[in-house]
C-alpha cells in the first residue's frame, strides 16, 4: 500500500524491485516535488512523483490505482518508464543488444514489463486520471552533438547503465557477452561522427478530476 502523508503528498522511493503480486511501498518524503524528475516545477506537495517503479511489478495498474485512491482530486501523477525494445545503435553493436535482451529477458521472468512505458496512457485512463501530457525523453547519440567530450559523456551513461544490471545478470544465470566486448563496441561509437544510440524512455502527467489544479498544469 501507498504510504500517504497529511496534506496528501506522496512519492515512490526508486528501486522498488520485483514483486510479482504488485506489491507497492512508497516512502514518504518532505515534499513532492524534493526529487526534480518528472515535471519539475509544475509538481506540488499534494502531488506524486514515480520513476522506473511500475516496469518491476506485475500489475503496474495497481500502483496507479493505489496513487489515485491516496491523493485527493486535483492530485497529479508524473511518471517516468521505460521502452526497453526502442535501444538503438548505429553501427551495430551486437554484443550490446544480446546483453540487452538478456537482461529484458530476466526483468519478464520476474514479472516486470520492459515495455511499460507506451502503455502509460492508456493504464493510467482505465484508473481514473485524466491525463495532461505525454513526451519522450533520454540521453541520445547523434550528429548534432559534435564534441567528443559530449558524445563521450553520452557513451559513457549507456555503458553505465548496462553494466548495473550485470550482477543481477550473473547471480540468475544467464548468459551475457564479456562486458568487455559490449564496452569496446559502444566506446567506438564516440569516434564515429554518423554513430547512434537512440532510446525513447516515456513521461507522463495526469490529474486526478475534482480538484483545484489548473487542467494545463
Amino acid at each position: 500500500r501507498a504510504a500517504g502523508r497529511a496534506d496528501g503528498g506522496i512519492v515512490a522511493g526508486a528501486g522498488v524491485g520485483h514483486a510479482p503480486e504488485g506489491d507497492l511501498v512508497i516512502r514518504q518524503t518532505g515534499g513532492a516535488a524534493q526529487g526534480q524528475r518528472p515535471g519539475a516545477g509544475v509538481i506540488g506537495a499534494s502531488d506524486a512523483v514515480l520513476g522506473g517503479e511500475a516496469q518491476h511489478v506485475a500489475r503496474p495498474e495497481a500502483i496507479l490505482a493505489e496513487v489515485h485512491r491516496v491523493l485527493g482530486g486535483g492530485g497529479r501523477v508524473a511518471i517516468s518508464e521505460v521502452h526497453n525494445p526502442s535501444l538503438y545503435f548505429y553501427p551495430p553493436c551486437p554484443h550490446a543488444i544480446r546483453y540487452w535482451q538478456a537482461y529484458n529477458q530476466l526483468q519478464r521472468d520476474f514479472g516486470g514489463n520492459p515495455e511499460i512505458g507506451v502503455q502509460l496512457p492508456a493504464l493510467a485512463a482505465e484508473q481514473g486520471w485524466q491525463v495532461l501530457k505525454v513526451r519522450r525523453f533520454s540521453p541520445r547519440l547523434h550528429g548534432q552533438l559534435v564534441r567528443r567530450e559530449d558524445r563521450l559523456e553520452v557513451v559513457q551513461f549507456w555503458i553505465d547503465l548496462l553494466h548495473s544490471a550485470l550482477p543481477s545478470l550473473q547471480q540468475h544465470g544467464r548468459v551475457v557477452d564479456d562486458f568487455a566486448e559490449v564496452r569496446e563496441e559502444m566506446l567506438a561509437l564516440v569516434d564515429r561522427p554518423r554513430g547512434v544510440i537512440e532510446y525513447s524512455a516515456h513521461q507522463l502527467l495526469a490529474i486526478k478530476p475534482g480538484g483545484g489544479h489548473p487542467a494545463g498544469g
